[in-house]
């Protein structure tokens, strides 16, 4: 089709950065910008599957994630499980990954701990981050990770923490401010960083609508 040649050229000459801001503009550009990311023990069938890993260097994500501080769960490679940050069990050898047990295994904060902010969000993470980022300064670049929907049930179960939610509402809510104050100084972190956007990893939805229902989520 008939396009523009000045605008062609001009568009050719954007950054990864540029055609992301574009679009969020909704700015038309000269094709739609996108991320792609895979497991690299999905990426190794592939690379199985073509006989070569050459694929992975025609991607080029227009989006990139300044990685996080290496926090360290426990592993039983043995056992094939896992305990994250905040002390749930995961199997390892399943995709997706099974909750096994839950950190908080009633409805209670008594005696639990939250995991310190400051240990891994500290100058080293901080420094890595900023090298990424100048790294990568022509693409669009995003930190952050926050949740507090997903933070929940894996702390509790997903079963747990809609009975919670349904039976005992205060404790949830409890849980809820309880979360929601250990991710601020997450969040403030990745604020501090000169990102271009800041991500948040919560899934509310369904296909019908807000998974708890609008009525409970809007009072939360």
């Amino acid at each position: 089709y008939n396009i523009n040649l000045n605008l062609y050229i001009q568009w050719r000459k954007m950054s990864p950065k540029q055609r992301v801001k574009s679009q969020i503009e909704h700015r038309e550009t000269d094709f739609i910008p996108y991320t792609l990311y895979y497991e690299e023990e999905i990426a190794a069938k592939v690379d199985q599957y073509y006989g070569s890993d050459r694929w992975r260097k025609k991607i080029d994500n227009m989006i990139v994630h300044v990685p996080g501080p290496d926090i360290t769960d426990s592993v039983d490679e043995k056992k094939r499980i896992r305990k994250d940050w905040y002390g749930s069990t995961w199997t390892i050898d399943k995709r997706p990954c099974v909750l096994i047990e839950p950190a908080l295994k009633a409805s209670s904060l008594e005696g639990y701990h939250f995991p310190d902010v400051d240990a891994f969000w500290n100058s080293t993470w901080e420094k890595k981050a900023l090298q990424f980022i100048d790294e990568h300064k022509d693409y669009f670049s995003i930190a952050g990770g926050i949740q507090v929907f997903e933070r929940i049930w894996y702390m509790r179960g997903f079963e747990n923490a809609f009975v919670d939610l349904a039976v005992n509402p205060e404790f949830y809510e409890e849980l809820f401010d309880a979360v929601v104050e250990h991710q601020i100084p997450i969040l403030d972190k990745a604020l501090s960083l000169p990102v271009d956007g800041i991500i948040f990893a919560d899934d509310w939805g369904m296909q019908t609508g807000v998974i708890i229902g609008a009525e409970r989520w809007r009072k939360i």
